[in-house]
């Protein structure tokens, strides 16, 4: 696999991501756009490996993106957490006692 490395930071000037990318001291300067039909295959414009990629996810979190509470473990904490609001009010009510606030 090529040694390609992807970084990125936020710039606050233009209030965007920054996406930098390198492969064997060259830089990246231009992505090239080609028509192609529905359907037909096409090779990505690179691939990274799990530990590139890892590299990439902790600069967009550093950056301050984080996953959207619908998605990913935040979102199944959303789920435990109701679940448990759900669970305490059944508890209670069969305990015939009153739930502390």
């Amino acid at each position: 696999m090529e040694q390609i490395e992807v970084r990125v930071g936020k710039s606050f000037a233009h209030r965007a991501y920054e996406f930098f990318v390198w492969n064997d001291g060259a830089v990246a300067r231009d992505i090239t756009f080609e028509k192609a039909s529905p359907g037909q295959y096409v090779e990505p414009v690179f691939r990274l490996s799990e530990e590139q990629a890892q590299v990439l996810i902790d600069d967009l979190y550093a950056a301050g993106v984080r996953p959207t509470a619908a998605s990913g473990s935040a979102g199944a904490m959303g789920k435990i957490e109701a679940h448990l609001r759900d669970m305490r009010r059944i508890a209670f009510g069969k305990l015939k006692i009153e739930e502390p606030k």
